[in-house]
């Protein structure tokens, strides 16, 4: 016991001498590189000054609107990120069929599930392929409860919580199968898990390719899409519900490349109030990172 505390006192000094080592050397190199050094701090006013403004961008976005949209912008490229009200809970209506879609290919990779296999349950005789691509393209429900059933909305919701998704809870259904309440997460849960898509963390590399071209392959482009210059691809998800309406997605543009999601409700009248709000709020964001 005592011959390994001592080797814990050796190892711990072995490496505060290496670490203020490496703090001097690089001290050094800075004071001896003034020029280096200058640079480096231009390029991180830089980016403060653009996280500032893009902050700006969805603030005044927001404005007229605060407690009905929940908005977050990542912009990946220089390690942007910008939010309003974007980590709380929100209905998530089909916004949640990310997740599952996640989840299943997750199982793919993990050779859990295959593509081919047919479901049993609700969406009866379907391949999961077929029903991950109905799921994503057009929102159908059925095929997005039989895959929910078919990973486990529980064990989901656990895997979630533990890969850092707070706000996101799916699993609806009491004992008896029956929906109680509602489906939750929240705008900056839906960034992170498109930002690990579009980074290539979150699957292998062909599930990834396989969920960003269902993405792309989306049928409803009434809200964010809108806002962007014609021929831009948009690889998102939409959900309504209620008097919700959302919209999530990786902006695939000549200029710029970066992920927004706004969810937002309730409304009376979800149509006429929000789509123009989602028309606006993505060109004032492709006006903003679209610039030289």
């Amino acid at each position: 016991m005592k011959f390994s505390r001592v080797l814990l006192l050796i190892i711990g000094g072995i490496l505060l001498s290496a670490t203020w080592q490496w703090s001097s050397s690089k001290k050094e190199t800075l004071k001896a590189n003034p020029q280096i050094y200058a640079d480096e701090q231009e390029t991180e006013a830089k980016r403060a000054a653009k996280k500032d403004a893009l902050q700006d961008i969805v603030n005044k976005a927001v404005q007229k609107n605060t407690t009905k949209l929940h908005l977050t912008v990542v912009y990946p490229k220089e390690n942007l990120r910008a939010g309003h009200n974007d980590q709380k809970p929100v209905v998530a209506a089909s916004l949640y069929k990310l997740f599952v879609a996640y989840e299943v290919y997750h199982q793919v990779d993990d050779n859990k599930l295959n593509l081919n296999d047919r479901l049993s349950e609700v969406a009866v005789g379907k391949t999961i392929n077929e029903c991950l691509k109905l799921m994503i393209t057009v929102s159908d429900n059925d095929c997005g409860k039989a895959l929910g059933l078919k990973v486990g909305w529980a064990f989901l919701d656990k895997r979630l919580r533990e890969e850092g998704y707070p706000a996101t809870v799916l699993n609806n259904y009491d004992s008896a199968g029956e929906i109680n309440g509602d489906k939750y997460t929240s705008a900056s849960d839906v960034a992170k898990l498109l930002v690990r898509l579009y980074n290539k963390e979150l699957l292998s590399p062909n599930s990834s390719t396989a969920f960003i071209d269902l993405l792309k392959q989306q049928k409803v482009r009434d809200r964010l899409p809108r806002g962007l210059p014609a021929g831009t691809v948009m690889a998102n998800k939409n959900g309504e519900l209620y008097g919700y309406m959302h919209d999530a997605g990786v902006v695939y543009g000549a200029k710029a490349e970066y992920i927004i999601v706004l969810m937002t409700g309730e409304w009376a009248n979800p149509t006429a109030q929000s789509l123009p709000i989602f028309k606006q709020v993505s060109q004032d964001v492709w006006g903003f990172l679209a610039q030289p």
